[in-house]
């Protein structure tokens, strides 16, 4: 269970910063890296849980940035889909169809 389950999305929000900037500092702050990646579909998410669905569709849009920079851009992987589809819910929400 986590806060963002719970219904804290703002108490699960600092959670998901602070360890995607620590990620960064393990990982590199321009590598890729799955886990970096992961971080910024979860803070997606939690953008798009609080009703904000324009920031969660930065943060998901550079999450598969970063998943097509890791695992090829034409490679079928669960964290691509993962962006792939929490993209179009982000616009569903925001009624945009086209996207």
């Amino acid at each position: 269970i986590s806060w963002g389950n719970l219904g804290d999305e703002r108490k699960a929000m600092r959670y998901y910063e602070e360890s995607l900037r620590m990620y960064k500092a393990i990982y590199g702050e321009t590598s890729p890296h799955p886990r970096i990646a992961r971080s910024y579909t979860s803070l997606g998410s939690t953008w798009s849980a609080l009703g904000n669905d324009r920031k969660a569709i930065s943060y998901h849009e550079e999450s598969l940035r970063m998943s097509k920079e890791i695992y090829g851009h034409d490679t079928p992987h669960p964290d691509i889909a993962k962006s792939l589809s929490c993209l179009g819910l982000s616009w569903q929400k925001l009624d945009n169809h086209d996207k």
